[in-house]
């Protein structure tokens, strides 16, 4: 879980926080925050024609961060978040909408899966090399 302290001020958009390629948006509820969405658009560079994944080759969405407090879960307020990011995207070109998600999380699964139509494509592992 994130720390508490700072949160609300780390997620709240700031004039730099937008540009050409990236997106910061939040959702609101009388005046407070109760979900957010950072993505990145990413384009093609000349040595993404030599990798294994055809995605590397398209202009794509990678959606780094998505949450919403718990209270406020299913509400349509993630699927608002990232129908907005990809609409941003498809505006700007992009083809293919990425983002990774938590493969345990039933909910998570669920969602980027049945909700947004999202498919299972690689799975990324990981190992701590500290005690």
């Amino acid at each position: 879980m994130p720390d508490d302290e700072g949160l609300i001020e780390f997620v709240k958009p700031s004039p730099g926080d937008n540009s050409p390629t990236t997106l910061l948006i939040v959702a609101d509820i009388d005046e407070h925050v109760v979900g957010h969405l950072f993505a990145e658009l990413i384009t093609p560079t000349e040595s993404d024609r030599f990798q294994s994944s055809s995605d590397l080759s398209e202009p794509r969405l990678f959606i780094h961060a998505l949450s919403v407090l718990r209270e406020f879960w299913r509400q349509g307020i993630a699927t608002a978040l990232v129908e907005r990011a990809e609409a941003w995207a498809r505006e700007r070109g992009a083809t293919i909408a990425l983002c990774d998600t938590w493969l345990d999380s039933s909910v998570s699964m669920l969602f980027w899966q049945q909700r947004m139509g999202y498919e299972s494509r690689s799975v990324r592992l990981r190992k701590r090399l500290t005690a």
